[in-house]
């Protein structure tokens, strides 16, 4: 190779690493020990784009906390008003592969070290709450049960029950838990999503709700042609670089019959079969009809033998019924669901109730309430718990109709 070939091949090495010896600022700095100042440095570093030299020093600081203090740094970083998530931390804003990757190899080995040495996984006291929204939050397509835009009775007390965990007794049933949405929108119309309709609704809903997130769909896949496909792997491919965020938790699903979280929901038993705890997926009511709208309508004999973790439900009470007898929810969360949600019937039904399904909603709620009130009923003994006030909302009488008079779900076979 000629001189003057060399020179210009090799002199831009040389002037970058001199002018890095002169502007060297030393990577190990001492960092802060309190988790908070970790999480503001990391907070006002990846606000707009960030350099390479940052991204470094962000996973410098992932690197550094270890055991408790990373899973509580990582909380601080999962939720906050601006749509800021640690999944768009590591993700997105971190673009280089090599420094995700030790970041997600830490996550894994803390983790790990936090476990039991046995390799069995002991099923863990608290889970990560995922949903859907559409029709599982808020009735917005398909559900003509309810007023559009109604928020779904006891669908906040049935996450904040689900997320504070099994052992939550009295006091502690009433403290505020965390979701997490995944959406098969694009991250455009997700960002609309979130400043219209989540801040409000958890701005006043704090006692229930304090941390939340909403993860948009990446890119679609070419080659599906039908629309619930495409949405039922945008939100498994979420859920997937999710789990690998959080290697120290159980999760659970809730989603809706409409569109493709069913799909989703088998994808995710399949894929994490030992993390995921359970998939909820709420029944809808549309032209009249009742069951799976999903394009895989299958009952649940139908369902395949390692998917026996997936409901239907009706209504949160029946979903929470459920849930209590997977050792999901305590005994206490619920009582609170059930008795939040008679109230809010009882007070707005009218308002929120479609009058031509209110026979049917009525129907629904009677029946998941008894069969509420029968699993306090055997615990009457231990905490003394209130009975769950009687639904005054609807025309029909207090009595239960027959099983042959009711259109009972296919999540019913519990």
């Amino acid at each position: 190779m000629k001189p003057s070939r060399f020179l210009c091949r090799c002199l831009p090495w040389f002037v970058t690493s001199l002018l890095g010896c002169l502007h060297f600022r030393p990577l190990d700095r001492p960092l802060g020990e309190e988790l908070g100042e970790r999480a503001a440095f990391i907070d006002r570093t990846s606000h707009g784009s960030v350099s390479r030299a940052e991204a470094l020093m962000i996973t410098k600081v992932l690197l550094a906390t270890h055991g408790d203090d990373l899973t509580r740094l990582k909380g601080q970083l999962e939720h906050g008003a601006d749509g800021a998530t640690l999944h768009r931390l590591v993700y997105r804003d971190i673009s280089d592969e090599i420094l995700r990757q030790a970041i997600l190899t830490h996550f894994e080995r803390e983790a790990h070290g936090a476990d039991q040495p046995s390799r069995s996984h002991s099923p863990r006291d608290k889970v990560r709450v995922l949903s859907d929204i559409d029709d599982t939050l808020v009735r917005s397509l398909c559900d003509e049960r309810y007023q559009p835009k109604t928020v779904i009775p006891g669908v906040l007390e049935f996450y904040r029950a689900l997320s504070i965990g099994v052992r939550a007794r009295s006091r502690a049933a009433e403290q505020p838990g965390e979701v997490t949405f995944l959406s098969a929108r694009p991250r455009e119309l997700a960002g609309l999503s979130y400043s219209s309709l989540l801040n409000p609704l958890f701005a006043a809903n704090t006692a229930l709700i304090t941390g939340y997130s909403l993860l948009p769909a990446p890119r679609a896949y070419p080659g599906i042609g039908n629309v619930h496909e495409v949405q039922a792997f945008a939100k498994f491919r979420n859920f997937v670089t999710y789990a690998a965020l959080y290697p120290e938790s159980d999760f659970v699903f809730i989603g809706d019959s409409g569109q493709g979280d069913m799909l989703s929901g088998e994808l995710m038993l399949y894929h994490q079969p030992s993390r995921m705890r359970a998939v909820f997926i709420h029944q809808l009511v549309t032209d009249g009809k009742h069951g799976v709208l999903c394009p895989y309508p299958r009952s649940v004999t139908d369902l395949d033998h390692g998917i026996r973790k997936l409901i239907f439900f009706d209504t949160y009470i029946g979903a929470a019924v459920q849930a209590y007898k997977w050792g999901l929810i305590s005994i206490d969360s619920l009582r609170l669901i059930a008795q939040a949600t008679v109230e809010r019937l009882n007070q707005h039904g009218q308002a929120i109730v479609s009058p031509k399904h209110r026979h049917l909603v009525v129907t629904q709620f009677r029946r998941d309430l008894q069969r509420a009130q029968a699993v306090l009923s055997c615990h009457a003994g231990e905490d003394q718990p209130q009975r769950i006030p009687e639904l005054l909302f609807g025309s029909t009488p207090p009595d239960v109709p027959s099983p042959a008079t009711v259109s009972v779900s296919k999540g019913d076979g519990m």
